[in-house]
């Protein structure tokens, strides 16, 4: 009597394909598998959101904190949303300009031009070929004139509250000069230079010691010269300032305000 094999329900070759078949799913299943990424993994100044390591001061969807987004025409700067630049301005560290006519921010964020030139389509130029004073001169318009805080007296624009051969006024002279009246001593002042009784911390004609001057584009503030934009304000706060996303600072009493 023979015996009978038992059948196989799957053929030799078919089992090793199934078996193969199993092996790419598990393979493919594991591979799928979204693992968090736990949170000492993110660098600083890197934060944990939603199993990603982004930066809450920039970024929109997480500024500040995880999952604070910011609304539409806003963007996310040093943690906060702020309204976004508007046209072709760019943000840079003292906000939007546009660096194509900015002479602080010339085709770059703090690409400032040298004293005395403009910004024309992001590139710096002249337009009174170097004819300007670098300290006591701007350019506007093709012409020099007196910087902020200056007068014209003859050919030069000078300080009438420090010179003592224009103390106060044109030819009005005098042995020392008091913030534009003559006297005899310096008394109640931080300095005296020569025959000018001053403050060598604001004073952009001894800006820091005695006969350094600040170019015609900066002020003196606490004894360095620091470069700013003119405001045409008398006093701050001012329209000018805020519009160029800027800080109105008066360095009085030897200079009108700027923006910085």
């Amino acid at each position: 009597m023979q015996r009978r094999r038992a059948r196989r329900s799957t053929p030799p070759g078919d089992v090793r394909a199934w078996l193969k078949g199993l092996v790419v799913a598990l393979l493919v299943g594991a591979c799928s598998v979204q693992y968090v990424i736990p949170a000492e993994s993110c660098d600083d100044p890197l934060s944990l959101c939603d199993g990603q390591c982004v930066d809450v001061s920039s970024d929109p969807a997480h500024c500040g904190a995880c999952d604070l987004s910011c609304g539409a025409g806003e963007e996310c700067v040093a943690s906060r949303c702020v309204a976004a630049c508007e046209g072709d301005a760019v943000r840079c560290r003292v906000g939007c300009v546009d660096l194509q006519t900015s002479p602080l921010h010339c085709g770059g964020c703090d690409f400032s031009c040298p004293s005395g030139q403009v910004c024309v389509a992001g590139a710096c130029d002249d337009p009174c070929d170097g004819a300007c004073d670098p300290f006591t001169e701007v350019c506007e318009g093709g012409a020099c004139v007196c910087r902020q805080g200056f007068s014209r007296c003859g050919e030069a624009c000078v300080d009438t509250r420090i010179s003592p051969a224009h103390c106060g006024g044109c030819e009005l002279e005098c042995a020392l000069c008091r913030r534009g009246v003559c006297g005899e001593d310096c008394a109640g002042f931080p300095d005296q230079c020569v025959d000018a009784c001053t403050d060598v911390a604001v004073d952009p004609s001894n800006c820091g010691s005695c006969g350094m001057r600040c170019a015609a584009d900066s002020v003196c503030l606490r004894g360095q010269c620091v470069a700013a934009e003119p405001s045409g304000c008398s006093v701050c706060p001012c329209e000018l300032c805020d519009a160029l996303a800027l800080d109105c600072v008066d360095p009085d009493p030897y200079g009108a305000p700027v923006c910085l």
